[in-house]
This record gives structure tokens, sequence and C-alpha cells, in this order.
């Protein structure tokens, strides 16, 4: 979908809802949020984004026209892996057609995950300042290191999508994903980071690692790693990396 005439394309069809990810999940694919929503507009179809990996202070989707936008707030809006939900956000008319449905089927928050996710928000600003710092300066570092093939993160001005990502967000996130050469294993780095934990989640305040096997259709090459950075002293993170690359 970065390529929006690839949207337009499968547009041909008729379609009731337009789902992405401003950044594609794990791919790091960047996507021209106000072009997409307004392609799914021209064909009478709502535009939903997953705003989960920029959060609000990043990026308002809304702001660029989208219809609804979700977060699973497990991640970046609570901040500290211990609590559990999600949130939707968007018109009077929509919410009240999901609240009807969450009252027949449930899915409400427990009052301690309420209570987290809370309590997260409150320091989600600065939270997220220090994610994109941290994140910045690990790619930098990553596009430097001999036994790294490929860096992906928006906030490189030689990375595909930065042009898109400067123009709609306030920063570029915390997320990257990188290939590591053909001699190295990106199984035996996740197993070999001490500071930085090999886990499926993201967004938390620790630097997260997962190795990726190869998945063509969603454009994540062999060999890559994806890297949710966290709060840590980046020079910690950085150094953790180094032992663990060594060790690849």
């Amino acid at each position: 979908m970065r390529q929006l005439d690839n949207l337009k394309a499968a547009l041909q069809k008729k379609t009731r809802i337009v789902y992405f990810e401003p950044y594609a999940n794990a791919s790091m694919d960047v996507i021209d949020v106000k072009g997409a929503v307004q392609l799914a507009h021209d064909t009478g179809a709502l535009a939903v984004v997953d705003n989960t990996w920029l959060s609000p202070y990043l990026l308002k989707p809304l702001d660029h026209g989208a219809d609804l936008v979700i977060h699973s707030a497990t991640k970046y809006m609570n901040g500290h892996g211990d609590g559990l939900g999600g949130i939707v956000a968007g018109s009077e008319a929509l919410i009240s057609k999901i609240k009807s449905t969450r009252l027949h089927m449930g899915g409400i928050l427990s009052p301690q995950n309420a209570y987290l996710i809370a309590r997260g928000i409150q320091t989600l600003p600065f939270r997220m300042k220090r994610h994109c710092e941290n994140a910045e300066q690990v790619a930098e570092f990553l596009g430097s290191h001999p036994k790294v093939k490929e860096v992906r993160y928006a906030g490189l001005k030689s990375y595909e999508g930065h042009g898109v990502a400067a123009a709609q967000q306030k920063g570029f996130g915390g997320m990257l994903g990188f290939q590591l050469v053909e001699t190295a294993g990106n199984h035996r780095f996740t197993n070999a980071v001490i500071l930085c934990k090999p886990w499926w989640s993201l967004g938390d305040t620790k630097t997260l690692v997962v190795p990726r096997d190869r998945e063509e259709r969603r454009g994540i090459p062999a060999n890559y790693v994806r890297l949710s950075v966290g709060l840590e002293d980046p020079n910690d993170i950085i150094a953790d990396l180094i032992q663990a690359l060594e060790k690849a």
C-alpha cells in the first residue's frame, strides 16, 4: 500500500473498509495516510487506521480524514508492558455502533487494566520523545555495522519512506527493522542479547527484539529482526547490540 496506485487498482472491486497501519508490521513500509484515506472515500469505503506504532503523540489520523482510529493500548499507550486493552476513536455515529456491539458481546476493560492504561497515557509525550531519540541513534549505529545488510527506519533520510513520514508525522517512532548479512543469523542474534529482551510485544520501556523469517508477500526479507527500541540509555542498548552481533 505504500504505492497508492496499487490501492487504487484494488479499490476497483466493491470495498466497504480500507484498513491499514501508517507503518506496516513488520516490513516498516510507510503509508501515505491522507492519500490512502482519500482513495477509500472516493469509492465510498470507510478508512480505518491502526495507529498503535506511532500513538496520537506522533500522528493523528483523524486529522487526515480517517473515519476510525484504533490502538492496541497494550503497547505505547500503556507503555510499561503490564496492561492489556484496546482503544477506538472516531465520530459519535460510528462509536455508538461499536458501543452497542460491545454491550452485547462484552470486551470491557477490567478496572486494573483501565487504571494501568490511564496511568501510562499521562507520560506518553515524554516516552515517545525518548523512543524516537533512541531509535534514531540505534538505526544510525546499525547502518554502520558490517553484519547489517539493511536498516529500515523512517527517520533515516536514506530510507524510502522518509519523505512521507516526515510530512505526516511529528516523529518517526521507536520501531525499526534490519536485515543481517547472509553469514550471520537472526535467531543467534536475538538469543545473544542481554539488556534487550527477545519478546513479541512492543512499545515497552525495555528494548525488545524479534527474529522474523522471510515472508515475501509481506515484504519481510530473510534474516530479519524487528526491534522495539526502549527507554534505556542508548549507549547501553548499542553496547548490547554490539556484543550480540559479534555472536550472530
